[in-house]
């Protein structure tokens, strides 16, 4: 029987069995198939066709070859050389590696590795808020927000005293610390719920309670610090005694932690004992104004090798209190005008005893890095997701209730369709970055705390804060530009600036941070592969680059077939109205993982050069993960009917991005012989074949109507944040009562079409329906006040003269008398020489410029 078999496939047309065999290869490559199973194919389908011996001879050289791990391992050498020989093996620094292997990987791997199995991520953990926290949130939270006027913060170019006697009280600055050392010891989600709250009502509160306890001095101490340094100041920083701040960014070099040049010196002083003697020159150091005590961030050397680990140990955290000498006092920064407490800090020569400043004692010196990397992966993602989405949530509500109040009278209250897709851009906005956020919570409760879903999380934010606070003000029109105490949204463009992601701040170096830590934490291969080429361990290296291989054809397969049949080949992790999208997810997901995978092959140690490409990359792994928040809190909501419009809007606008990464990287990418494949039939399809559809208009319209609409969907969506200002208040007021009066509108337009009332002014009309009996006199009262809330809710602060320069610089003549007063002279930089008598130059105000320097009048 098997001898009938023999050439059975050599008397049908070729392109038959070609076809046979290649839809067979789709399903092995599809499932995964390992080697001998494509040994076993390929002797059938020589066996079928009946083919020379010399293609048996060819197969069985193809086995030995790959089959025999010996032989196999000599071309994995030669690859190998071949590899570091060409430099396609990315050189990562010593601060690079650290912050690499720093932090861990949680379930947004699956999407990055186009996994077939996404039930993990559909089941990860949203936690809530325990009953004590929530009771905090609505007790001495919504006490210190209430605390808090911008207008007047603005004026005083600070908070108020009582604001700040309030978060001393409540101990706000002590969210994270540990109960046994005077904390609140509360959660990831209850911290996260705080920075939102706080955002909401003031941008500068907000601000110094992230910096207070995310990525901050007291969240080092507590993860890295001694017994006895967690003794001696957590207690005192959690009772407010002791304020710490971060000294982290170099002056020049921004707030990279990779370009420290502050440096600190090992010394053995009288006693015997080891001493540090430190220099330091930083700026932007959050609450450094008001520091007590500083974790300063240097570069140690130990020319005499004291501490046994060579002259230079690398970067470390030294505690180090202001009261020192040789610590001098911190200038501040005016940040977009907001009265925000950052500045610079300086220190010449500073001496400390080394066992009991660096933090984490002997066992913390030269580990610096690690830790603020270890610090960035948990708290700065978190402060950034946290901070966007009260504020967001904050600039829906304002525009929303705008887009109501300034409807005019009688409007119908669903007839707003010049602000649908403003406001449906916010309101989607808001769903994902409160997604995000809980997401992030839930992977931070479970021990993982992952720098490529903080660096995700934080560049989506504020891209989202930036991009809604846009579309509100396209919503308020000229209500929000005037700045005023009863401004809705005062400061909140300059709050903005306190939005900054990660060290390194930017759209190139966060995109570089999101494809790097994809490649090196995502990626199941590669940073072991590196590992390999590096130590020159063929034998580890052969088998991860068949396993690689293997992971590249089954991604580049999957990614062909789900595109064929736009997802429907895919499995689904959950039922229901969500389902397709799940499908969706794993489409997107594997042809992510196959052109990242090609992209890191073909570019090699050069692609961190190409910052456009380095750029989609992170724009496609972004897209990704955050739609798979998005499907995750719509499962986790109960997968509600009032949401569905929600979860389709952001995945959308998640999918959409991913989309025009995709059509930009085709016309980018450079593959020497197969560009022009690139550049044609593949960018062609990718543009036809597209991963989501054309924006809704009717979906725009749904998300516009449910955030206009005051009601308990409005204010689960919306939740959580804090009423700041009174114009703010005054427009909740307005939306609830605009609300109740549209039934009695709805009868006056009626009463109007069929000639009952006449159409004039609005107060005529409401007397004469009244006096028809149309309205009654309590339904005329109800829109009367409702009128009357309007006006109040959108009228545009004003200032008499004297109000509006009170705060205003002094007028020349003053500031001439000023400037003839000495002034004192500003503290000297580390290094920097004395400075001696200032030389009078002509010109300057105040100054006496010499007879024969002055333009005589007349003839000369």
């Amino acid at each position: 029987m098997i001898e009938s078999l023999h050439g059975v496939l050599s008397s049908v047309p070729a392109w038959e069995g070609v076809l046979l065999f290649g839809l067979v290869a789709l399903v092995m490559a599809w499932a995964g198939a390992e080697f001998p199973a494509w040994v076993l194919l390929a002797a059938l389908g020589l066996f079928a066709w009946g083919t020379a011996p010399w293609t048996w001879a060819a197969l069985a050289g193809v086995v030995v070859v790959i089959g025999v791990p010996p032989l196999r391992r000599v071309l994995s050498g030669l690859l190998l050389r071949s590899l570091v020989s060409r430099g396609m093996l990315p050189v990562l620094s010593r601060t690079e590696r650290e912050a690499v292997e720093a932090g861990g990987i949680g379930l947004e791997a699956d999407v990055l590795t186009g996994s077939r199995d996404l039930v993990a991520l559909a089941r990860a953990d949203m936690p809530g808020l325990a009953s004590e926290e929530r009771a905090f949130l609505d007790g001495p939270v919504r006490e210190v927000c209430d605390s808090v006027d911008a207008w007047d913060a603005h004026r005083r170019r600070d908070l108020p005293p009582g604001t700040w006697s309030l978060l001393a009280r409540h101990r706000l600055f002590a969210l994270a610390i540990p109960r046994e050392y005077g904390g609140h010891g509360f959660s990831a989600s209850a911290t996260s719920a705080v920075l939102v709250r706080t955002a909401s009502a003031d941008p500068v509160l907000g601000g110094v309670v992230s910096a207070a306890n995310t990525f901050s001095a007291a969240d080092l101490v507590v993860r890295f610090g001694t017994d006895a340094q967690k003794r001696r100041w957590l207690p005192e920083m959690a009772r407010h005694r002791e304020i710490a701040a971060l000294a982290l960014g170099d002056r020049g070099a921004a707030i990279d932690p990779g370009a420290v040049t502050a440096r600190g010196e090992v010394f053995r002083r009288d006693d015997g004992g080891l001493g540090l003697r430190i220099s330091w020159d930083k700026c932007f150091v959050a609450l450094g104004p008001l520091a007590t005590v500083l974790v300063v961030v240097f570069r140690l050397r130990d020319a005499r090798d004291l501490l046994g680990k060579g002259p230079d140990p690398g970067i470390t955290c030294a505690l180090v209190p202001v009261s020192l000498p040789g610590v001098r006092a911190a200038l501040r920064h005016d940040v977009a005008g907001l009265p925000f407490p950052s500045g610079t800090s300086t220190g010449e020569d500073v001496q400390v005893d080394l066992e009991e400043s660096v933090l984490g004692g002997m066992q913390g010196v030269g580990t610096g890095w690690r830790m603020l990397a270890d610090g960035i992966a948990g708290g700065w993602g978190l402060a950034a997701v946290s901070i966007a989405t009260g504020r967001v949530k904050h600039i829906a509500r304002i525009a929303s209730a705008h887009g109501v109040a300034a409807a005019g009278f009688g409007s119908p209250a669903g007839r707003f369709d010049a602000t649908d897709e403003p406001l449906a851009r916010i309101a989607g906005r808001a769903y994902a970055l409160e997604a995000a956020r809980r997401f992030t919570c839930g992977a931070l409760e479970a021990g993982v705390r992952s720098g490529l879903l903080g660096a995700v999380v934080s560049r989506w934010a504020i891209d989202a804060e930036r991009c809604a606070l846009a579309d509100a003000f396209a919503v308020l029109g000229p209500t929000g530009i005037a700045l005023g105490p009863d401004h809705a949204l005062a400061f909140a463009q300059q709050a903005t600036a306190l939005s900054v992601p990660a060290p390194g701040s930017g759209i190139r170096a966060s995109a570089e941070v999101v494809a790097g830590l994809a490649a090196l934490r995502g990626h199941p291969f590669l940073a072991r592969e590196m590992d390999a080429m590096e130590a020159g361990d063929t034998r580890a290296f052969d088998r991860l680059v068949r396993d690689h291989l293997g992971h590249v054809l089954g991604n580049g397969v999957r990614a062909k077939m789900l595109g064929l049949t736009r997802g429907a080949l895919a499995g689904s992790p959950v039922d229901g109205p969500s389902a397709r999208y799940w499908r969706r997810l794993a489409w997107a997901s594997a042809s992510t993982a196959f052109w990242f995978d090609v992209a890191l092959v073909s570019q090699g140690g050069r692609l961190r050069r190409n910052e456009t490409l380095v750029r989609l990359l992170a724009d496609l792994c972004s897209a990704g993960v955050m739609t798979a928040v998005v499907l995750r809190r719509f499962d986790a909501d109960g997968r509600r009917p009032e949401d569905l419009p929600f979860l389709q809007w952001s995945v959308r606008e998640t999918l959409a991005t991913a989309q025009a990464a995709f059509e930009e990287f085709f016309d980018t990418l450079v593959l020497p012989g197969w560009t022009w494949l690139l550049r044609g039939p593949m960018a062609a399809w990718v543009r036809v074949n597209r991963l989501t559809p054309r924006y809704s208009p009717t979906v725009a319209s749904r998300l516009a109507g449910a955030v206009r609409t005051a009601g308990p969907h409005r204010e689960r969506l919306l939740g959580g944040v804090h009423i700041a200002s009174r114009s703010a208040a005054r427009l909740e007021k307005a939306l609830a009562l605009a609300q109740e009066a549209e039934p009695v509108h709805a009868a006056l337009r009626e009463a109007v079409r069929v000639g009952r009332v006449p159409r004039t002014t609005p107060a005529l009309m409401l007397e004469s329906a009244l006096a028809a009996g149309v309205l009654t006199r309590a339904e005329v009262e109800r829109v009367l006040r409702a009128e009357e809330a309007r006006d109040e809710a959108t009228r545009i602060p004003a200032f008499a003269p004297a109000d509006f320069f009170a705060t205003a610089v002094p007028k020349p003549k003053a500031r001439r008398q000023a400037a003839q007063e000495p002034a004192p002279e500003p503290p000297p930089t580390p290094g920097s020489k004395p400075a001696g008598r200032r030389t009078k130059t002509a010109g300057e105000p105040g100054l006496k410029i010499p007879e024969g320097g002055r333009r005589r009048r007349g003839n000369a």
